[in-house]
């Protein structure tokens, strides 16, 4: 794969996916409406999905890559925003594909 006719190819690594290289890979987002407050069972899910056990089920499927520390620490910040009520984002990223 590469980004251009005429640039570099990539090889679509593991690596290149979560440096960000690969041209393919994204995040899935879950959307949330920042007016209405998140079910508490909704909350504890995605804190469960956030969580190392969460991330190394992630790492298990073929078709997702876990997220990077640094990711999942500004994603448990934001869900934390949502559940106290403060200040809410509309998305949260959970998971890191390669596809």
């Amino acid at each position: 794969m590469s980004v251009s006719t005429t640039g570099e190819y990539i090889y679509p690594s593991w690596e290149k996916v979560l440096a960000k290289e690969y041209p393919l890979s994204r995040y899935v987002y879950v959307y949330v409406d920042p007016n209405r407050p998140l079910h508490p069972n909704v909350v504890e899910f995605l804190r469960g999905v956030l969580s190392y056990e969460g991330q190394e089920i992630v790492a298990q499927n073929a078709a997702f890559l876990p997220l990077p520390a640094s990711v999942v620490e500004e994603e448990l910040r934001k869900l934390e925003l949502f559940a106290t009520n403060a200040t809410k984002p509309s998305k949260l990223n959970l998971l890191n594909t390669k596809k």
